[in-house]
């Protein structure tokens, strides 16, 4: 089966679907003022260059952790579907661009440092196939403030995904990856068609020397993809 990767902040989600989420979820009083805080210090560090992008992920991981501790984890999705029913803050032709993957009959595949919850927010309009992010330990349905899988280093991306294409037994011809950050380029070196979607500075510098395809349009990249398929 031919396959299709997505990362989702910056590349389907414009800036973050975490944050997004958060910020609802600190109006209906359900994720502290003071977490938040940490959050948008650490989105300010990054942008001052004081810290690398792996670093600030990774601190903007811990604080979500955190801000999540003893929160139930049922309550969680219940405020996480009434969040998604609303939320369109995708890049245009994102959707179209996925849903395209879709009706050909490519296994769609999340590989994102993103949050599952967060994620799954999204899934009624995209339908992706598995959805692979960041996880929150959970006890007794309750989260623990700590994390299972860290999913901001570009490596452990990579790492899982040549597990699922091993465990799924998908093909490496005509596949298809999409990411906007320097933490998605060892999954775009991994597929026939690498795709720097809304690239950030470093990603693109990496797409320049690897010759890779670049765009910061979906319905550009779409027409890439149709192109290649020979539709």
């Amino acid at each position: 089966m031919n396959f299709a990767v997505f990362d989702i902040d910056g590349t389907i989600v414009k800036e973050s679907l975490g944050k997004d989420f958060v910020i609802w979820l600190n109006k209906k009083g359900m994720f502290s003022d003071e977490v938040l805080n940490e959050i948008y210090s650490a989105k300010k560090k990054y942008k001052k260059k004081q810290v690398s992008y792996a670093e600030h992920q990774k601190e903007i991981m811990s604080a979500w952790a955190k801000g999540f501790k003893g929160i139930n984890k049922t309550e969680l999705e219940y405020q996480a579907k009434i969040f998604g029913e609303n939320y369109n803050n995708f890049f245009s032709g994102s959707i179209q661009l996925v849903k395209f993957f879709r009706k050909k009959g490519f296994y769609c595949i999340v590989v994102s440092g993103a949050f599952e919850e967060a994620i799954h927010v999204i899934q009624p309009k995209f339908n992706f196939d598995l959805i692979v992010g960041t996880e929150f330990e959970s006890r007794n349905r309750k989260f623990t403030g700590r994390m299972q899988e860290k999913m901001w280093h570009k490596k452990i991306k990579k790492k899982l995904l040549k597990k699922i294409i091993k465990e799924k037994k998908l093909n490496l011809k005509n596949s298809f990856c999409f990411g906007d950050s320097e933490q998605d380029s060892f999954m775009l070196e991994l597929v026939e068609f690498p795709v720097a979607l809304h690239p950030n500075k470093e990603l693109n510098r990496i797409a320049v020397k690897n010759k890779w395809n670049k765009f910061f349009d979906s319905k550009k990249a779409l027409k890439f993809v149709q192109q290649k398929l020979g539709l």
